[in-house]
């Protein structure tokens, strides 16, 4: 399956072809995090898994609390941001909870995982599910982000740059490196990803209007773009399109640009949308020889990161 149905999110219940054996969900700050859920649970006939970053339970601990009351029986998963081994473990033993039932049918919200978690899972999903297993991932969009009195933000600061788990690639030590960045609004974790590769080639990717969540936030993604090639000289830059929304589109973009780049050791970062998110995930998977990375940051804007739309896309990954 290749194509996505975007509906209003008080149409999801309806528009579901079949029922969710299974759903993984993420406690977050983020009012988002509760709108599929809210949707589907009806159709959840099994376990429903609620993810947290247990070194954040500091502004997460509300919303652990809210999902306990929403859906008493859930499993908690505890990640650690700060650890990503731990993420890993903890992922892949939900996996196997899921699995031990065999082939099944797995509802993932990625609106609220951090992207790391999110590629880390579907990385799981994708060696772990019994043949004949399905999965199905929903992303709620946002009509806003950042809006606060320090001028709009979604992040501050970065504690470090690495590669995500299961995503290494292959890397050839006197081999140039070719990054490829889908931006979204962070500048300074961009930054920080450049001033650690230090590339070569630098592919920008832009979100068509077509595919923008709304006209604005197109407008913001254009004035970061032009904001990174200023700051870097030597680098080659080059541009190319993807969507925010379906992550099919995005994965045959990142290819299309993974199979121009010789003998570079490529390198993706992806800042904007978890939907982008799991296009990227997606060609890494096709193109194992890709390297993922992720900019961990420091702090989050827990008071207005985002607005929520009362849309939501879904689309199926496999089976």
């Amino acid at each position: 399956m290749s194509a996505i149905t975007d509906c209003k999110l008080a149409e999801l219940g309806g528009r579901l072809p079949q029922p969710l054996d299974h759903l993984l969900v993420s406690a977050s700050f983020e009012e988002r995090a509760y709108g599929v859920l809210g949707q589907v649970r009806g159709q959840v006939r099994g376990k429903t898994f609620v993810c947290y970053n247990e070194n954040h339970l500091s502004y997460l601990g509300g919303s652990v609390e809210r999902f306990r009351g929403l859906v008493p029986g859930a499993k908690f998963v505890p990640l650690d941001s700060d650890r990503p081994s731990q993420t890993f473990n903890a992922l892949r033993n939900a996996v196997d909870l899921v699995t031990a039932g065999g082939p099944c049918h797995v509802g993932v919200d990625v609106t609220c995982f951090t992207r790391e978690a999110i590629a880390i899972l579907l990385f799981l999903m994708r060696h772990g599910l019994p043949k004949g297993s399905i999965v199905t991932a929903f992303y709620q969009k946002a009509k806003a982000y950042g809006r606060s009195r320090r001028g709009g933000w979604l992040t501050e600061g970065v504690r470090e740059v690495r590669t995500i788990l299961g995503y290494a690639g292959t890397v050839g030590l006197g081999s140039q490196t070719h990054l490829v960045i889908l931006p979204g609004f962070e500048y300074e974790r961009a930054q920080e990803i450049v001033d650690a590769l230090q590339p070569d080639r630098i592919s920008l990717g832009h979100a068509t209007a077509e595919n923008s969540i709304s006209e604005a936030l197109n407008l913001d993604h254009d004035t970061f773009m032009k904001r990174l090639e200023a700051l870097y000289l030597g680098p080659t830059f080059d541009r190319f399109e993807f969507s925010c929304v379906d992550p099919f589109r995005t994965r045959r973009n990142v290819l299309e640009v993974v199979e121009k780049s010789g003998k570079r050791n490529v390198v993706v970062a992806c800042l904007n949308t978890k939907a982008a998110s799991v296009g990227v995930c997606l060609a890494a998977l096709d193109r194992p020889t890709t390297q993922l990375v992720y900019a961990q940051p420091v702090g989050y804007n827990t008071g207005a990161y985002s607005e929520p739309l009362g849309e939501v896309v879904f689309f199926r990954l496999w089976g």
